[in-house]
């Protein structure tokens, strides 16, 4: 699976909260506060498409676009592949990385 970049990743949470196919205009409407222009929205939703996140689909002149990645789908996959790279598999080693890092009591290490 392919890693989101962070404007897709902000892009992303928006679909999976809908869990059906959203109109464009929808998701660009609740992105607003990002101040994109209308070709920087096209560009990233046509990447989601590429890598295979999303299905876009039109109805009359609306585009619907409906995520076919679930949000877990994707943690999962990151998480495997962040164990990987970083802590060699070793999820100890990445434990014991978050514990050093940050105080961590003893009914979370149980």
């Amino acid at each position: 699976m392919h890693t989101l970049t962070e404007p897709e990743l902000g892009i992303m949470p928006v679909m999976w909260e809908a869990r059906e196919a959203i109109p464009r205009a929808v998701i660009q409407n609740k992105l607003a506060h990002l101040n994109w222009k209308v070709s920087t929205f096209n560009t990233y939703l046509n990447r989601l498409q590429e890598k295979g996140f999303v299905q876009s689909e039109s109805r009359g002149q609306t585009s619907f676009y409906l995520p076919l990645v679930t949000r877990e789908m994707y943690q999962q996959s990151e998480s495997k592949s962040m164990l990987g790279k970083l802590f060699g598999g070793s999820l100890k080693n990445f434990v014991l990385s978050v514990s050093a890092a940050q105080a961590v009591d003893e009914e979370d290490l149980d």
